[in-house]
C-alpha cells in the first residue's frame, strides 16, 4: 500500500465500534434511551446491504436510515475517515485493561 491508501471499514466493524460504545456507556449507567439508540443504529449498519464506507465517501445523508440521528452519523463519519471513534477511545481509557479488553467482544453483553 503506497501513501495516501485507504484501506474500505466494513458494516461490521463500524457496528462492533457503535456496540463498544453503547456498552461502555451502560457500564457508566448512562442514559437507556442512548444506550439503546446507540445499539439501534449498530443493529441497522450491520444489517443494511449498502456499504457505509461507501457512503459516507459519496457524502450521503446517514440520517435517512433508521435510528441513525445526527450525533450517531458523525460517530460514523469520524470511525469511516478515522478508523476510530473519539468517544470510544476516551472510554475505554477510563476503565480497567481487563474492561477494555472484554469490550473488544462487543457480542458479549
Amino acid at each position: 500500500m503506497g501513501a495516501g491508501v485507504r484501506v474500505a471499514i466494513g458494516n461490521a466493524a463500524i457496528a462492533d465500534k457503535l456496540l463498544s460504545l453503547a456498552h461502555f456507556l451502560a457500564d457508566q449507567k448512562g442514559t437507556a434511551f442512548r444506550v439503546k439508540a446507540w445499539r439501534r443504529a449498530a443493529r441497522t449498519i450491520r444489517t443494511l446491504g449498502e456499504s457505509f464506507d461507501e457512503l459516507v465517501r459519496n457524502d450521503a445523508d446517514l440520517t435517512q436510515y433508521p435510528g441513525i440521528g445526527n450525533g450517531i452519523a458523525s460517530a460514523i463519519r469520524e470511525i469511516v475517515r478515522t478508523g476510530t471513534l473519539r468517544q470510544l477511545e476516551t472510554l475505554r481509557a477510563e476503565v480497567t485493561p481487563e474492561r477494555a479488553a472484554i469490550a473488544e467482544y462487543p457480542g458479549l453483553d
